[in-house]
């Protein structure tokens, strides 16, 4: 991407975050994926919660929400799972308390599992949980 196509805003925001020593490289590569209008508004936001988290956590949100929400990032995240049935009781277990061990065999967790997933999202490949409903 030639500097000379870019906008004046784009082009100050640039030269913002070069002075604050983000990598030149990583913003020109988010603005030929998202847009200069996206950068200005949004890169910031995108980078801090990246090195708060993780990137490809991140990422996963972005793919499924769009970076205009990059913001809700921490209300919709809920951690790294082996699986998203192991989310659901643990977060079940947490609300609830202990149940007793002959009422937990009563107990279809594949089902509340596939309930919960009106709510929740979890990305196999990242084994990240997020929230739909930010």
């Amino acid at each position: 991407m030639s500097v000379m196509q870019l906008s004046q805003a784009t082009l100050e925001k640039l030269e913002e975050l070069r002075s604050q020593n983000y990598e030149e490289q990583f913003m020109y590569d988010f603005i030929e994926e998202f847009s200069e209008h996206e950068f200005v508004e949004y890169y910031e936001t995108y980078i801090d919660m990246a090195e708060e988290y993780d990137f490809p956590a991140v990422n996963g949100f972005v793919d499924r929400f769009g970076i205009e929400n990059i913001a809700s990032f921490p209300d919709s995240y809920n951690g790294r799972w082996e699986s998203f049935q192991a989310f659901v009781e643990n977060v079940f277990l947490d609300i609830y308390g202990p149940i007793p061990e002959q009422v937990v065999s009563y107990i279809d967790w594949a089902k509340v599992a596939d309930d919960w997933e009106y709510d929740y999202e979890w990305d196999y490949q990242t084994d990240v949980v997020y929230l739909k409903n930010f």
